[in-house]
This record gives C-alpha cells, sequence and structure tokens, in this order.
C-alpha cells in the first residue's frame, strides 16, 4: 500500500490509458464526475452542466496534458470534438 493519493493513482493509471481516454479522464476531472459520465457523444453545457469558465478549463489541460490543439475562444463542447481533435494529432 502506498501513501499516495487516490488523485496521484489515478492520474497514473490516465497516463498508460490511450488518448481517448486519457481525455475523457481529464474532462471528468475538470467537471468533478466520474469518466463513464463522459459518454462519446456528451454535451459538457446540456449534460454535465458545465460553465465557461470550465470549457476554457478543459481546453487548457487538452493542451497542457495531451499536447491537442484547441481553440481558447471556442473550447470543445461535446465530446466528440475532443476524439476528433485526438484522431487529428495522431494523423500528424
Amino acid at each position: 500500500m502506498t501513501d499516495a493519493p487516490a488523485d496521484s493513482i489515478a492520474d497514473d493509471a490516465v497516463a498508460d490509458a490511450d488518448p481517448v481516454e486519457r481525455a475523457r479522464a481529464l474532462v471528468a476531472r475538470v467537471l468533478e464526475t466520474e469518466p463513464e459520465a463522459v459518454g462519446d457523444d456528451a454535451d459538457f453545457r446540456e449534460e454535465l452542466e458545465a460553465d465557461s469558465l470550465q470549457l476554457a478549463e478543459i481546453a487548457a489541460v487538452l493542451e497542457d496534458e495531451l499536447g491537442l490543439d484547441t481553440d481558447a475562444g471556442d473550447p470543445p463542447t461535446r465530446f466528440s470534438q475532443i476524439r476528433d481533435l485526438v484522431a487529428a494529432k495522431a494523423a500528424r
């Protein structure tokens, strides 16, 4: 048993996951929900009640953690948009 906080353990597991699942976990962390709640077609505003600050934080975290190019003025509002960003990065 380690003395690491639960978030660190979860982050370590996320680091080993594929980029889409990492993105899902990061979005869930920002929105303070479980990754399972962030479905493939999830609308962050309508379904997960995200506000504009949370959307901006999602964009920043995706850029910092996954190197995804997000538009700060128009952050992703649906998980499908994030999947597209992950696919675009993988295609480069």
